[in-house]
């Protein structure tokens, strides 16, 4: 299923971004597409309902387990995910950035040396978390919707966040039929900013005036295209801002990605 591995750092400092092109072979990832649960079809309550016009469908969830994991092609994806093979690429392979991802913070320093053990579910016993010789990580998927007017709002993410992954699923990259329609969904991507604003609490800007503050007194760090098979990748740590912009595309046009996350 996956055809590329090869990991671009695209971006140092203040947090490193990284980019891998091609991800899934071609008829893989066109499957994937074509089976990306309709938001239409789903039943508004079987969504977890975010600020913004944003939703989402996230793993662990009823809803989770009954419209994706009852889905062969989707089912096989979550596998994917969850696989020693996709680990040892987002994990294992860049474990010493993800080591010095934050500088100085010695309590992420002390989790990171610690032997690594991938559970489905964190205990939060005190003893596990901090005496173990082990240090548990989670992956979470998200299928997220975020609707035409959408948005959402600058924040680093939260703390026990150690990665996340963006993989981005356009509709009308193709369509020659729609050029203006396809070059303003491309820009629709994932913008990170450089900003002094030090947050390790996961702050989300919500009001309109500290937006607009926030936004006049940071600069853009990188801004990602919204193509087919590009997978996003960010380190987290207290600088790692970004947003996605008001989506304005036309009335029903939905925004479709899936955010894959790992916790410690």
């Amino acid at each position: 299923m996956i055809k590329n591995k090869n990991i671009e750092w695209l971006k140092e400092n203040p947090f490193k971004i990284f980019r891998i092109s091609d991800f899934l072979h071609p008829n893989e990832y066109e499957k994937l597409s074509d089976n990306f649960p309709d938001f239409e079809n789903i039943k508004k309550e079987n969504f977890f309902k975010f600020e913004n016009n944003k939703f989402a469908i996230t793993s662990g969830s009823n809803e989770y387990n009954e419209i994706i994991l009852k889905n062969e092609v989707l089912s096989n994806f979550h596998n994917l995910i969850n696989s020693n093979n996709f680990k040892k690429i987002f994990f294992y392979n860049i474990f010493k950035e993800i080591l010095f991802s934050r500088n100085m913070d010695f309590k992420h320093i002390y989790k990171s040396l610690r032997i690594p053990k991938f559970v489905n579910k964190i205990d939060k016993n005190l003893f596990s978390k901090y005496f173990s010789i082990f240090s548990q990580y989670k992956i979470t998927i998200q299928y997220s919707y975020i609707l035409n007017q959408g948005k959402i709002v600058p924040h680093p993410d939260a703390g026990d966040k150690v990665l996340t992954l963006l993989f981005f699923f356009p509709q009308y990259q193709d369509d020659q039929n729609n050029k203006k329609i396809r070059e303003r969904e491309s820009e629709y991507g994932t913008t990170f900013w450089n900003s002094n604003f030090k947050n390790f609490n996961d702050k989300h800007i919500k009001d309109l005036n500290d937006q607009v503050d926030f936004k006049e007194n940071s600069k853009i760090y990188y801004q990602t295209k919204f193509k087919k098979n590009e997978i996003y990748g960010f380190l987290k740590n207290k600088y790692s801002w970004h947003s996605v912009e008001p989506i304005d595309v036309y009335d029903k046009y939905v925004r479709k990605s899936i955010n894959i996350n790992i916790y410690y």
